[in-house]
């Protein structure tokens, strides 16, 4: 307990080969627990970091913190789930104000009714519920549309969906529509 565990994943393409250089990326989650534990009293379960070494290969770190044997669960990602979230403002001019997304209760910080898919990504990923995320903004009549893909979920958004409150939005021609594009889809790996 309180050692680091390292281990390695080689990723492999279609045909059994190594992944190289060229070839896309792979997603890992990887988690540790004790198989015989309960949820409630004595599971330990930790979550490995994984790191992108080359040539397909993942170095992966955990450190268990009960000394008993853990079983290894590693999932890979096979499409990212991928919100979009459009605003929409009846004229060019009048745009103001700022909105707010919400997961699970938390909200995230003021966001500009223009703001940038930087900006975006940065408020979602602070949320802290839902990993990292990847954004782009495209203007869309007088609003925008962000797509937002998820990456770091490997089985879905958990918990509530993501909302938008547009109370301090000038402008605006209609609520904020969030919608799930995709759906996150992950395997086990044997």
């Amino acid at each position: 307990a309180g050692q680091p565990a390292p281990f390695k994943i080689q990723s492999k393409d279609g045909q059994g080969n190594d992944r190289l250089e060229t070839q896309p990326r792979d997603h890992y989650h990887v988690h540790a627990y004790i198989p015989t534990g309960s949820w409630t009293n004595g599971m330990d379960i930790v979550t490995g970091k994984v790191t992108y070494n080359k040539n397909g290969e993942y170095d992966v770190v955990y450190t268990p913190t009960i000394s008993k044997p853990h079983a290894i669960v590693i999932a890979l990602l096979g499409q990212p789930e991928i919100l979009r979230i459009t605003t929409a403002f009846t004229y060019k001019v009048g745009r103001e104000g700022y909105f707010n997304l919400y997961h699970n209760g938390v909200a995230t910080t003021n966001l500009a009714w223009d703001c940038s898919a930087a900006a975006m990504a940065k408020a979602l990923t602070a949320l802290g519920s839902l990993g990292d995320v990847k954004v782009t903004r495209e203007a869309v009549g007088f609003g925008f549309q962000y797509t937002a893909s998820f990456e770091d979920l490997f089985f879905g958004i958990r918990g509530t969906q993501v909302t938008a409150s547009t109370d301090k939005l000038v402008g605006a021609s209609k609520p904020i529509l969030v919608e799930n594009l995709q759906k996150c889809e992950s395997k086990l790996v044997k």
